[in-house]
């Protein structure tokens, strides 16, 4: 979000967080190209986290029409080489216009850097860009702080929750209403394109 609460602190106090676990890590993108078998209105992220001496990678496949929930033959697969955990999910944003936008998600990670945990010349380059993340998760609400490689803040404010009309009703009242009345907009770029600009 862009405007309203400046801090952690403020957006706790204003969506009523209390006592919240906290989180700090590191955030790496990388350059990857589409590859075939992907849809064709779809993106490809890479990352790296770093936690507390620990890394571990990510590759998600965000599209913007429903994914299937079985890979295909022909389907873009996760290319590390021994992959930890996976996840099909659904992301649902604010946009600033009442009206929530969809992107649809097929993730996988592995433990470790980008480098090790890939075959061999897979195509993927470091952006060069880290950005430092504080995380503070209470009361069903997740709130980010993003310090970015060019100098500049964002924050996220999140909630976990089910593709339904209830649940987006939910996020509304809990999140987007009280922000919104304190002069919050959303971020015109994504996390990614944020973290990837140095």
């Amino acid at each position: 979000v862009d405007g309203g609460p400046q801090s952690i602190p403020e957006i706790k106090a204003l969506l009523q967080v209390g006592r919240a676990k906290k989180k700090s890590f590191k955030v790496s993108y990388f350059s990857v190209d589409l590859p075939a078998g992907a849809p064709g209105a779809g993106s490809l992220i890479a990352r790296e986290r770093t936690e507390k001496g620990k890394t571990e990678s990510m590759f998600k496949l965000r599209s913007m029409d429903p994914l299937p929930a079985t890979v295909g033959p022909a389907d873009w697969k996760c290319p590390f080489l021994r992959e930890t955990d996976h996840k099909h999910e659904v992301d649902i944003g604010w946009t600033g216009k009442d009206t929530f936008a969809k992107k649809y998600s097929r993730s996988c990670e592995a433990d470790g850097f980008m480098a090790k945990a890939l075959p061999a010349n897979y195509p993927v380059k470091p952006v060069g860009c880290t950005s430092e993340v504080r995380r503070e998760e209470g009361n069903g609400v997740t709130i980010e702080r993003w310090k970015l490689a060019n100098g500049e803040t964002a924050f996220e404010v999140s909630m976990k929750g089910h593709d339904t009309r209830a649940d987006h009703e939910r996020f509304d009242k809990k999140v987007v209403q009280p922000i919104v009345r304190q002069g919050a907009r959303p971020l015109a770029d994504s996390k990614t394109q944020l973290g990837s600009q140095c």
